[in-house]
């Protein structure tokens, strides 16, 4: 099953042409990088495929929705998000309530009356501590992880989809 496709993807800032008709194509279960030099528009392409940037011609595609007009909430709410160079955890939270503080983001709501934990979906946390290696963790502080660790959770959390990868 095709998850990405983009289709002629154009963006130009100016006279300067940072896309110009990409076409790219990821299968389900399919591992790619997106690899250039400093400049050549890799964060550009994903900033365009997440809803970041606009394009100003081609289709983007994810699980055969048409998301190229999306806002980049839409784009994550069905399961396409992307994470920055950046990434900052809740450090005085456990690993397992930044994960529910990430589902909670996903789904757009948290209950007022309702304790973080039960507004989520607590399988779908222990499957998330489980593809990253953290289950033995999960009660642990963000702030005790290794970078290594701390990495794997960023980047599930951001990518968190109820899919695993």
């Amino acid at each position: 099953m095709e998850l990405v496709r983009t289709e002629n993807l154009y963006l130009a800032f100016g006279g300067i042409v940072v896309a110009d008709k990409i076409n790219f194509s990821l299968q389900e279960g399919e591992r790619l990088a997106v690899i250039g030099a400093n400049g050549a528009g890799k964060t550009t392409f994903i900033n365009i495929v997440t809803g970041y940037l606009r394009a100003k011609s081609g289709r983007i595609f994810f699980s055969g929705t048409d998301v190229t007009r999306m806002p980049p909430r839409s784009i994550v709410h069905l399961g396409l998000g992307r994470s920055f160079q950046l990434p900052q955890l809740f450090l005085e939270h456990t690993v397992r309530q930044c994960l529910e503080l990430a589902a909670v983001g996903r789904i757009g709501t948290l209950p007022l009356l309702k304790p973080l934990a039960a507004s989520v979906d607590q399988s779908e946390i222990d499957h998330t501590l489980e593809v990253t290696g953290l289950a033995s963790r999960g009660e642990e502080l963000a702030s005790a992880l290794a970078k290594v660790n701390e990495s794997c959770l960023m980047s599930r959390w951001h990518w968190s989809s109820g899919q695993s990868f």
